[in-house]
């Protein structure tokens, strides 16, 4: 037999009015009908109540997971902005170390760059001396030949006087 709800509500009906053996009239199978209605009404109330609350407290573990998960991320966030801090830190005090041998470094070429000019200094006075020197040299050379040519001059003169 295939089970609807008129079937149903005859066999409630007919259990209710001879204990399980069929009969009753037509008045009560409709009191039976009412009763089941609103016996179905409460069930359904009942039962968005429940799934009502269900849903609320579903939503309160969702919640209670979300903000959970909300906070595990923040420290991982945290943790790793530490981490990043403390590396940021190292590598600071790394690139502090190298400028700092950069500057030995440059006082050091600074240094030689000094003597350097120290020696191009020297280089400039001996170059001016050699100027001295050839300017004196050149004047001799020319006062010299000037005596040279004179004397040879009168040489000729002498020789073709006498």
């Amino acid at each position: 037999m295939h089970m609807n709800a008129e079937n149903v509500v005859g066999m409630l009906y007919n259990k209710d009015k001879n204990n399980g053996n069929g009969g009753g009239d037509m008045e009560d199978k409709v009191v039976t009908e009412k009763y089941l209605d609103a016996r179905l009404d409460d069930l359904e109330s009942r039962t968005d109540v429940k799934l009502k609350d269900l849903e609320l407290s579903i939503t309160a573990k969702m919640d209670e997971r979300f903000v959970a998960s909300d906070a595990k991320m923040d420290a991982w966030f945290d943790r790793g902005a530490e981490q990043f801090a403390a590396r940021d830190e190292k590598i600071d005090a790394r690139f502090d170390k190298v400028d700092e041998r950069f500057q030995r470094v440059d006082a050091h070429f600074d240094k030689i760059d000094a003597k350097f000019d120290k020696v191009d200094e020297k280089f400039q006075r001996v170059d001016e001396k050699f100027d001295i020197v050839n300017t004196k040299i050149d004047s001799n050379l020319k006062w010299m030949m000037t005596t040279t040519i004179a004397m040879g001059a009168a040489i000729i003169a002498a020789v073709v006087y006498f």
